[in-house]
């Protein structure tokens, strides 16, 4: 098969179900590296052990990652364990309850049994964000945020939710939405990422600002894939 053939049918399948493919033009630029001996594209997706086991709507994105493993590429999740320790409030109306490191631990633990029997394990790193996230100091934080703008973090609809309901809203939520956007900037290993993609739209507004950001340090670095929601009847 021909390179161009190859490419023509892996961005089908890459574009198969999604809602939006960020940067699609360079990546194709890396496949065809790819398809001439360059190393694998690595797959980032981020999930938070808010619960023992993984859920249906996880299957959407992860089906998605295991097509670019089965095109040779490689995945890193993320779990959100330094996120969950303090309660990531992840697009809900409400903030989650702040998981203890044990319970974080034994629900990553669980996820990465259930999430292989999907993914390819000689394929898949896991990894946790508190690895870059615990290194963060104040003067990092205060310098990502004086760039952020709070209007736009507003607009979210689990925010709008929780004014329109004259609940409260702590600086603390906020700080989690950086802490998301702060990773690709901290990482190292994230650097070679062709890819972040996710199983819902409640983190879009991150990813985005997250792939912008590492855009401005190293251009054209990152692929942004957006995927729909598993929703219940």
């Amino acid at each position: 098969m021909t390179n161009d053939k190859r490419l023509k049918n892996d961005l089908a399948l890459i574009e198969k179900g999604a809602l939006e493919l960020i940067g699609k033009d360079d990546l194709k630029e890396k496949l065809n590296r790819y398809y001439d001996g360059a190393r694998p594209l690595v797959i980032k997706l981020g999930l938070d052990p808010s619960a023992p086991d993984i859920h249906l709507g996880h299957t959407v994105v992860l089906r998605k990652i295991r097509q670019f493993q089965d095109m040779g590429h490689k995945a890193m999740l993320i779990i959100g364990d330094f996120t969950g320790r303090i309660g990531d409030p992840t697009g809900k109306s409400k903030t989650r309850r702040q998981l203890t490191e044990r319970e974080v631990l034994q629900n990553a633990d669980t996820y990465r049994k259930q999430l292989l029997k999907v993914l390819d394990p000689d394929k898949t790193i896991i990894c946790f964000n508190s690895e870059w996230l615990d290194a963060i100091t104040l003067k990092d934080m205060m310098e990502f945020m004086s760039k952020q703008s709070l209007f736009r973090m507003l607009e979210r609809d689990g925010f709008k939710k929780r004014m329109n309901a004259g609940e409260a809203i702590f600086y603390m939520n906020c700080c989690t939405r950086c802490c998301r956007v702060l990773i690709p900037l901290k990482s190292k290993r994230i650097w070679r990422s062709a890819a972040w993609t996710r199983s819902s739209t409640s983190s879009w507004g991150e990813t985005c600002r997250g792939g912008k950001a590492r855009k401005s340090k190293r251009p054209s670095s990152c692929h942004l894939l957006k995927e729909p929601t598993a929703k219940k009847r």
